[in-house]
């Protein structure tokens, strides 16, 4: 097995702009030298569902960052954090496979997220890494341990992204421009 690229985050290779941060990068900064990594976690916002992801995961373990979508902020936020851990204490998570121990009682599921999905969804890991990183999406299940790829999933399920599918091969009616009508 070959040996992970070398990482290029502001840690190993500072662009001296550090008087330009703002308090956020440096918590950002200071959480992942501290703990080893930083939970980002955005609420709610029209056209997008809540969503968190970690920043620092693959600096510190050369595990791929983690993200969740659609639950609530800060309990994503906790389960991101849950798995840092584990992670932390030798657990390893195969892709694409059922893993328990994280989302009370529910298996999850990682899969790698296609890069066309992080200008809009990640993009502090973009300026903390200073180039792509690795991310695998954390997917849950609906309340039938359905994952949202499943016939019969629940509706909050399927709300989730498809990160590991290319943006531009997913078409869907709200991005479509809006006719005219005069």
């Amino acid at each position: 097995m070959s040996e992970p690229p070398p990482c290029r985050c502001r840690l190993h290779k500072s662009l001296g702009d550090e008087a330009g941060w703002d308090d956020n990068d440096r918590n950002l900064v200071s959480d992942v030298r501290s703990r080893g990594w930083s939970v980002c976690i955005i609420s709610d916002g029209q056209p997008h569902p809540a969503w968190a992801f970690s920043v620092g995961i693959w600096h510190t373990f050369r595990k791929p960052e983690l993200a969740m979508f659609s639950l609530g902020p800060q309990d994503m936020g906790m389960w991101i954090n849950l798995i840092g851990e584990q992670i932390r204490f030798g657990r390893t998570f195969d892709l694409d496979e059922p893993a328990s121990g994280v989302l009370n009682g529910f298996p999850v599921r990682l899969r790698l997220a296609d890069e066309s999905w992080y200008r809009g969804f990640f993009g502090y890991g973009l300026w903390f890494y200073q180039d792509l990183f690795p991310l695998a999406q954390v997917i849950w299940p609906d309340r039938q341990g359905k994952f949202p790829w499943e016939p019969g999933s629940g509706e909050l399920c399927r709300t989730q992204p498809p990160l590991w599918v290319a943006r531009s091969s997913i078409v869907r009616a709200t991005d479509e421009p809006a006719s005219r009508s005069e």
